[in-house]
């Protein structure tokens, strides 16, 4: 099984990827977000990201399922700080936001 952490630092670390992708039977990357094969561990994972509901995307004649009813693509991070990973905050994973490297 893929770590869904490990995932999060590649995709913070390569910042964007020029195509979809599916990684595995649970998992893909569409728009640069990670896709979920089921409606309930999307879901699961919205209430982790403090949202609710999921929405759906096809690729590969697959419906994936990613966290949130909307796909809402605001960065993580605020001017001048780039993802790198996640980590935990009140309990909650959040991006880890550093400052850009110059």
């Amino acid at each position: 099984m893929i770590d869904k952490n490990i995932i999060f630092e590649k995709l913070a670390k390569n910042q964007s990827y020029d195509f979809d992708q599916v990684l595995d039977n649970d998992y893909a990357i569409i728009a640069d977000r990670l896709a979920y094969s089921s409606k309930e561990k999307a879901e699961e994972v919205a209430q982790d990201m403090g949202c609710e509901g999921s929405h759906e995307h096809e690729l590969e004649d697959k419906v994936w399922y990613m966290p949130c009813e909307q796909h809402k693509l605001k960065k993580p991070c605020q001017a001048g700080y780039e993802q790198y990973g996640m980590k935990m905050k009140n309990g909650k994973k959040v991006p880890n936001c550093v400052p850009i490297k110059k």
